[in-house]
């Protein structure tokens, strides 16, 4: 089976709303870093409807461009692999996470999971 990076297989909305990270991400984007974006991005681009929601996202920042959005997206997808939860928690330092992990290794892996107790 052929391992293919850029396949969009999950909506993100399961992702945003169970991940932490990616909930610390949306909720302070004002003040988050440029390697937790990248992070983030790695991830979100990766699923249903994540490119849109990384430009909405990324609207609210000041120096927000469309096509300098977009390029960063294409290169998350094409040149990197998603920000695994242990890069997140150590290289990071995001201690959001929960103690004993989310049974995922990357947070993209949340859209996928069909176990999930949703946040309303």
């Amino acid at each position: 089976m052929e391992n293919n990076k850029n396949t969009a297989t999950g909506e993100s909305d399961g992702k945003i709303k169970n991940c932490l990270f990616i909930q610390h991400c949306f909720s302070n984007y004002a003040t988050i870093s440029y390697a937790e974006w990248i992070a983030m991005t790695t991830n979100v681009a990766r699923c249903q409807g994540g490119q849109v929601s990384l430009h909405k996202l990324s609207a609210l920042h000041e120096r927000y461009s469309v096509e300098e959005t977009g390029v960063k997206i294409k290169q998350a997808l094409n040149n990197m692999n998603p920000a695994t939860c242990l890069y997140i928690k150590h290289s990071l330092n995001f201690k959001g996470c929960p103690a004993g992990g989310c049974s995922v290794k990357v947070p993209c892996g949340l859209a996928l999971s069909r176990n999930l107790n949703q946040l309303d």
